[in-house]
């Protein structure tokens, strides 16, 4: 049932739909969410309401477009956070919705993926110039309209660039949340060039670990792939050497011997279940 609708000053209009109405999009990409970002907004939603809308589109099911039920496309968490703040309060779950279709909403998608790609580079450029704090910023908003919107190859492109950066500040725990976050979305679509630049990162972080052996080996994984880019390459070849000059030749030896053994697949399988 749709109840009072707001027309706001662009033209669109804002209605408060029944939180049972609302089906989460089969397409979106990140299927949980961690409990210390949605408590962080379930928070602010206690003491503020709901901020801004969800994004809908009719039902692609005809029966259950008749009977009102829409599909979610962004605002999976904030939905999450406000049914949380319903549930406590025990009131009805009313949530502000605009229902897009055809070209309005790809245009919406459109001008959401511009957004996250310019942010995406403008973190790269904060880091360059060594402000961190603006990086970080960019980084994350990047990734946040990537999730919201499903855009899977983006999405780990930008986690690996954010972790690269926070690799340069020191902040390890978090990169390498952002390299294995890379890695499980990167290998669920299929992207092999993104899953090698996760690897990296992992291998990156292990070197600074001291794990010198264990990085030696995921980097000879990455070499041997042809998928890998360029760019990738190119550090890789670079870390390859930084790692050999503490290792004896029958040490190497043993690792590329490890390495001819075992399956890409089964090396990011192992760093993911590691977790």
């Amino acid at each position: 049932m749709l109840h009072t609708t707001i027309v706001r000053p662009d033209g669109e209009q804002v209605q408060q739909l029944a939180n049972e109405l609302i089906e989460d999009s089969p397409y979106q990409a990140r299927q949980s969410f961690s409990a210390e970002n949605i408590e962080g907004l379930t928070q602010g939603m206690r003491e503020a309401g709901f901020q801004g809308v969800l994004i809908v589109r009719p039902h692609s099911d005809p029966a259950k477009r008749r009977r009102g039920i829409v599909q979610l496309v962004y605002g999976h968490r904030r939905r999450i956070a406000w049914r949380q703040v319903c549930a406590e309060g025990g009131s009805a779950c009313l949530v502000p919705v605009i229902i897009r279709e055809g070209l309005a909403l790809s245009q919406a998608l459109a001008d959401r993926y511009n957004t996250a790609s310019a942010q995406s580079s403008l973190g790269m450029v904060h880091q360059a110039l060594g402000d961190g704090l603006e990086a970080r910023r960019c980084f994350e908003e990047s990734i946040a309209i990537w999730r919201e919107i499903g855009e899977q190859g983006s999405l780990a492109q930008t986690l690996n660039r954010y972790g690269q950066s926070l690799i340069a500040k020191a902040d390890w725990p978090m990169a390498q949340r952002c390299f294995l976050e890379a890695l499980a979305v990167a290998k669920h679509a299929q992207i092999t060039p993104l899953v090698l630049d996760g690897l990296l990162g992992m291998a990156a972080l292990q070197a600074e670990e001291g794990n010198v052996e264990s990085a030696l080996e995921v980097v000879l994984h990455i070499l041997q792939d042809p998928a890998h880019t360029q760019g990738v390459h190119n550090r890789t070849e670079q870390l390859r050497t930084d790692l050999e000059v503490h290792l004896t030749d029958q040490q190497i030896d043993v690792i590329r011997a490890r390495v001819q053994d075992k399956a890409l697949d089964v090396l990011v399988q192992n760093l993911l279940d590691a977790l």
